[in-house]
C-alpha cells in the first residue's frame, strides 16, 4: 500500500457509505422535540493533550439508537449509533487547542428528532516536536565540576532525556530560555578532569513529541594540572608539589617549568619570598625568572613558593589553585648582596629610552629602563602637580614591581590615560624611584625625558569572542572584545558608538541603534570596573552586550562595531561575525498591498529567502489558533516559497486589520515576522447567500456564493468541517450521511462582522459513494487544475482518499495497468518510484534506480515517497508507452499513454510542455 503523500494533509471529512439498521427514509425535523435522543459521557479523556491526530476516542451514552452528526473539526468514521455504549475515534483533527464545546456531537433517531449537543472536552491536537537551540556554551577549559549551557525552547519540555557523557538534574523545562547544570552521566555527579565531546539533549513535550537531539559543543573540564621544574643534569620531579633543593643560575634567577596548561603563575600568599616574571605560561616549558622580596626573608637564602592557576575559556584565571600542590625551590641566594651581607647599595638604574616621542596611540606612553636589582617603583612627581601614575605592564596583581634587568613602565592619568600636554624636564616632571627590598629600603630615581602627549588616534579594538550563534528569540546578544586604552562608560554616549549594517536602525536618524541605549559595555576582568573598557591584558576582556529583546529575529550578517575615546577619537571599525538571532528561519520581507479600505478578497506579495512555510502569529510571534486574517480557513503551516510569493486573505471581516506572519524552514527553525496592514475591509454591506449547485448526493459536494468572508455554521442534519467562507463561490464539502436519508433541513450560515444571513440547503437524498475498485494493478488518474498538474495512484484506498476528501484533486478515470508491488518485490517488471514537490504540489515518477538515488542525493525539493507500483522498463508485446513531457514555466512533468492525447500536447501545448521521451511501459486496460 502507497503512502499518503503530503498533499492529503488538509483535514477533510472521509465520506464512506454506511447503512442504517432502520428505515432509510427519514423526515427532517422543523424543531427539537422532547422524544429526541439524550445523550451523556461514559468515558471521556478529559483535558488530554495527544500528537496523533487521529488519537481522541471517547465513549458516549444514548438512550436511543439513531445516527451521529458531528460539528466543529471534530469528525469520525462512526456515524451510526447505538442504544447504549457508542465509542468515536476522531480522525483527521487539525493540530489546535480546543476547548470544551468547539467539537459536538449530536444523535438523531428514526423519527428525525434531534438531540442536544454533547459538548466534547478540553482537549488539544499537538504533533509538533519542540525546537532546541544553544543561547550560551560552555566556556572551555571550565575549572567547574558542574558547568552549565544555555538552552532555548519553543514550547514547555514534558521531559528533558539526556546522551552521551552528559546528564543533568533538570528533567523538564519551560518554554523560552533556562539554564542546564550538567553533570558526569557515568558518575552521577560532578565531571571529572577531561573532554567531554558527545553530549546531548533531547526535549519531548507533553503529547509526547521528541526535539532532535541538540549537541553541546565538546568542552574540557579541568580539575587538576601538572607543573614541574625543568633543569638540564637533574631528575625530574615524579609528581608536582616536589622540593627543589638547588637553583641553576644565581645571576639571573631563572627556572624552566611544564606546565600542562595555559594559566598564570604566582607566589603563594603564605611564604611569597619571590615574584615571577612574567606570570603567564602556556602549555610546555616556560622560562621564569623570579625576582626576590627582601623585605620578606633574611639576607642569605631563600625558599619560593610558586602556585599555578588554569586560564579558563573565558579569558579568566581560577580563583584558587587547581595545581596538587605549589612547587618549593629552596637555598635560593640573594645574589644582588651576597649571601648574609646586609644590602645598604641603591639600585643602578640605567634609562633604555633616550627620547619619547608624541605619543598617538592613545593616552599613554611607555618609558623602559634597566635595574641590577629587584623591588618595587612609584612616581616621584618633582613638579607637585600629581600627574603622572603608573602600571607596569603585563603584572597583575604584583604591578608595582621592578626585576633585574630592562623594565618597561606605562604611564597613564588613571583610567583615562594622561591629558594632552608636555611632560619632563622639570614641568609635570614624571620621574620613576625604585626601591629595593631591603630593610635599608635604599632608593634611586630616574628622571623620564620629556615627552609629549597628544591623542589623535582612537582605540584599536579586537573582537575576541563572537556571538555564540544562534542567539534564542528575546534573548540578550552578547560578544566579547579588547581595547588597547581605557575608555570610561562616562565617555561613551550613543554617537560615539556605532552599529552598522543589519544591526543599524534606519527609524533613528542617528548611527546608533534605537537599542543601543539599553547595551552595556561591562569590564569583567577587573572587579569594581563595571562600565570601563579595559586594555586588553592578561586579564582583562570586555563585553557588550545588547539587552534581551532589543533585537529583532533574523540573520545578522554585516554589523558593525566601533568605539570613540575621551579625546573624541573613533577607534577602528570591526565587524562582528554573522549571527543569528532565532535561529536561521526564512526572512520575510517586501510586503505590498493595497492600503486604505479595501474589498475581499485581500491579496498581498511578499517575497522570503528560502522555502518551508508560513503562519499567522500575534506580534510577539506566537502562532494563533484563529485569526481575523484566515486563508481559507487557516493560520498555519501554509507553503512558502523562496523568492516571491502572494496570500490571498479570502474571509476577511469587515473591520481594520493588522495581519503577522511568520516563515518557519525545513527543519521548523523559525524566521523573521512580518507585518501585512494596517487596512480595513469594507465589502459594502452584510453577509448574502445563494446557492450555486445543489448538492451532489453521493460526494455530498454543495456550491453556494457568498458577497463576504465569514464563518460558516451549520444546522438541521447537514455539517462540515468547512467552517470558513471567501467572497464569491464556496464549495463544501457535508460529513457522512447514510444512504438513503431525506435531508430538507439543511441550513447553512455565514457570519461576518457580527450579521449573519443563512442560506437553507435544497433538498436531498444521500446516495452514498461507490468505492473505486478494479483488478490488481489498476491505476487511476487525477487532476489538479490549480497545479496543472496528473496524480496516478495503483491504491484503491488513496485513490477513493483523493476522490471522497479532496476536492483539490478531480477524478478522471481508470487508465491503464501497472503490476503489484508486495513484500518489497514486483510479482513482475521494475519497481517505478515515487517523488513529491511540496513548494509546487506535483509528483515525479522514474523507474531508474540511478536517477532516484540522484535526486535523494542532490535535489532537496523532491521528497522521496515510495514505490508506486511495478511498470515495464522495456517495451513488450501487449504494452504501452508512457510519454513524459516537461514545463519550465510550470516546474513539472505531464504523463500520458494516450497517443492522440500526446499529439494534442505537442501540437497545442508546445509552448509551455517539452516532450522528453517515452520513460517506460504499462498495460492496456
Amino acid at each position: 500500500m502507497v503512502t499518503k503523500s503530503k498533499r492529503f494533509s488538509t483535514v477533510l471529512t472521509l465520506v464512506l457509505t454506511f447503512a442504517l439498521a432502520f428505515a432509510p427514509a427519514f423526515v427532517a425535523p422543523q424543531v427539537a422535540s422532547a422524544d429526541a435522543p439524550s445523550l451523556s459521557f461514559a468515558d471521556i479523556p478529559g483535558d488530554s493533550v495527544t500528537s496523533d491526530p487521529d488519537g481522541i476516542t471517547m465513549t458516549f451514552e444514548s438512550d436511543q439508537a439513531g445516527y451521529i452528526i458531528y460539528r466543529g473539526q471534530c469528525v469520525s468514521d462512526t456515524i451510526v449509533a447505538v442504544e447504549g455504549e457508542n465509542t468515536v475515534t476522531f480522525n483527521n483533527v487539525p493540530e489546535n487547542v480546543y476547548a470544551e464545546g468547539d467539537c459536538n456531537i449530536y444523535v438523531f433517531n428514526e423519527a428525525g428528532e434531534i438531540s442536544t449537543a454533547l459538548a466534547v472536552p478540553a482537549f488539544t491536537v499537538d504533533a509538533t516536536a519542540p525546537k532546541l537551540s544553544l543561547t550560551s556554551v560552555i566556556d572551555t577549559p571550565t575549572t567547574t565540576s558542574t558547568p552549565s549551557v544555555g538552552i532555548f525552547l519553543s514550547e514547555a519540555a514534558d521531559s528533558l532525556t539526556y546522551e552521551g557523557a552528559c546528564d543533568s538534574s533538570a528533567t523538564s523545562a519551560v518554554a523560552g530560555a533556562s539554564t542546564l547544570t550538567l553533570r558526569s552521566a557515568d558518575l552521577e555527579g560532578a565531571f571529572e578532569s577531561g573532554t567531554y565531546s558527545d553530549c546531548k539533549v533531547i526535549a519531548t513535550d507533553e503529547a509526547g513529541n521528541e526535539s532532535d537531539a541538540l549537541s553541546i559543543p565538546s568542552f574540557e573540564v579541568i580539575l587538576t594540572s601538572e607543573i614541574y621544574i625543568i633543569q638540564t643534569g637533574v631528575a625530574l620531579p615524579s609528581a608536582s608539589g616536589s622540593t627543589y633543593s638547588t637553583f641553576a643560575d644565581d645571576a639571573t634567577r631563572v627556572v624552566s617549568l611544564n606546565v600542562s596548561h595555559a594559566g598564570e603563575i604566582y607566589a603563594d600568599a603564605t611564604s611569597d619570598e619571590c615574584y615571577p616574571y612574567p606570570n603567564t605560561v602556556t602549555p610546555g616549558i616556560n622560562k621564569i625568572m623570579l625576582t626576590l622580596d627582601d623585605l620578606k626573608y633574611s639576607d642569605g637564602t631563600a625558599d619560593c613558593i610558586l602556585e599555578y592557576r588554569v586560564a579558563t575559556g573565558s579569558g579568566d584565571v581560577s580563583a584558587a589553585s587547581i595545581a596538587t600542590a605549589p612547587i618549593t625551590i629552596t637555598s635560593l641566594p640573594d645574589s644582588s648582596a651576597g649571601t648574609g651581607t646586609p644590602d645598604t647599595n641603591a639600585p643602578d638604574i640605567e634609562e633604555t629610552t633616550a627620547t619619547l616621542v608624541t605619543q598617538a596611540n592613545g593616552s599613554s606612553v611607555g618609558f623602559t629602563f634597566t635595574v641590577d636589582e629587584g623591588g618595587t617603583w612609584a612616581i616621584v612627581d618633582d613638579a607637585g602637580a600629581g600627574t603622572c601614575s603608573a602600571a607596569l605592564t603585563g603584572l597583575t596583581p604584583e604591578n608595582n614591581l621592578v626585576h633585574p634587568g630592562v623594565n618597561t613602565i606605562i604611564v597613564q592619568a588613571a583610567d583615562a590615560g594622561l591629558a594632552d600636554g608636555t611632560y619632563g624636564d622639570g614641568t609635570n616632571t614624571c620621574d620613576i624611584e625604585v626601591t629595593d627590598g631591603t630593610t635599608s629600603a635604599n632608593t634611586a630615581t630616574v628622571n623620564m625625558p620629556q615627552f609629549t602627549i597628544s591623542d589623535s588616534k582612537g582605540p584599536s579594538i579586537t573582537i575576541t569572542k563572537p556571538v555564540v550563534s544562534p542567539v534564542a528569540s528575546g534573548a540578550a546578544v552578547v560578544f566579547r572584545f579588547t581595547s588597547n586604552e581605557f575608555v570610561d562608560a562616562a565617555d561613551i554616549v550613543e554617537p560615539d558608538l556605532l552599529l552598522s549594517g543589519d544591526c543599524f536602525d534606519a527609524d533613528v536618524n542617528t548611527a546608533w541603534d534605537d537599542f543601543a541605549t539599553d547595551a552595556v559595555i561591562d569590564d569583567e576582568g577587573a572587579s569594581g570596573n563595571e562600565d570601563i573598557v579595559t586594555p586588553g591584558l592578561t586579564n582583562a576582556y570586555n563585553t557588550f552586550t545588547i539587552t534581551a529583546g532589543e533585537i529583532d529575529d533574523g540573520v545578522y550578517s554585516n554589523c558593525k562595531f566601533r568605539l570613540k575615546d575621551a579625546a573624541g577619537n573613533n577607534s577602528n571599525t570591526v565587524n562582528i561575525p554573522t549571527f543569528t538571532v532565532g535561529a536561521a528561519g526564512p526572512k520575510l520581507e517586501n510586503a505590498a498591498y493595497s492600503a486604505g479600505t479595501i474589498t475581499n478578497p485581500v491579496t498581498v506579495t511578499f517575497t522570503s529567502d528560502k522555502s518551508g512555510t508560513y503562519s499567522f502569529t500575534d506580534v510577539g510571534g506566537t502562532v494563533l489558533a484563529s485569526s481575523a486574517c484566515k486563508v481559507n480557513g487557516y493560520v498555519s503551516d501554509l507553503p512558502l516559497k523562496a523568492g516571491a510569493n502572494s496570500v490571498t486573505f479570502d474571509n476577511m471581516d469587515d473591520a481594520a486589520a493588522t495581519c503577522y506572519i511568520r516563515g518557519y524552514d525545513s527543519d521548523g527553525r523559525a524566521g523573521t515576522i512580518l507585518t501585512f496592514g494596517p487596512f480595513t475591509v469594507d465589502d459594502d454591506g452584510d453577509p448574502k447567500l445563494s446557492e450555486v449547485t445543489e448538492v451532489d448526493p453521493t460526494t455530498l459536494s454543495y456550491t453556494f456564493y457568498s458577497s463576504t468572508g465569514g464563518d460558516i455554521t451549520y444546522d438541521g442534519f447537514c455539517a462540515s468541517t468547512d467552517v470558513y467562507a471567501m467572497k464569491g463561490n464556496n464549495t463544501i464539502t457535508f460529513n457522512a450521511l447514510p444512504e438513503g436519508l431525506v435531508a430538507d433541513n439543511c441550513e447553512v450560515t455565514v457570519t461576518s462582522n457580527d450579521t449573519a444571513d443563512t442560506l437553507n440547503v435544497s433538498k436531498f437524498t444521500a446516495m452514498g459513494t461507490t468505492p473505486l475498485s478494479g483488478a490488481a494493478g489498476t491505476v487511476w488518474r487525477f487532476w489538479n487544475p490549480t497545479t496543472m498538474a496528473h496524480f496516478y495512484t495503483a491504491d484503491p484506498a488513496e485513490a477513493n482518499y483523493v476522490r471522497d476528501s479532496n476536492p483539490n484533486w478531480s477524478y478522471e478515470a481508470a487508465v491503464f495497468k501497472g503490476y503489484e508491488y508486495t513484500d518489497g518485490a514486483c510479482v513482475d517488471g521494475t519497481e517505478l518510484f515515487r517523488f513529491y514537490n511540496p513548494t509546487v504540489g506535483v509528483h515525479f515518477y522514474t523507474p531508474s534506480v540511478e536517477e532516484k538515488d540522484y535526486i535523494i542525493d542532490t535535489n532537496p525539493n523532491w521528497t522521496y515517497e515510495a514505490v508506486a507500483y511495478c511498470v515495464m522498463a522495456e517495451e513488450t508485446t501487449g504494452h504501452v508507452p508512457m510519454y513524459q513531457f516537461w514545463s519550465d514555466a510550470r516546474q513539472a512533468h505531464f504523463y500520458t499513454i494516450d497517443a492522440a492525447e500526446k499529439a494534442y500536447v505537442e501540437a497545442d501545448l508546445g509552448d509551455i510542455y517539452r516532450f522528453e521521451g517515452i520513460v517506460f511501459y504499462v498495460l492496456a486496460l
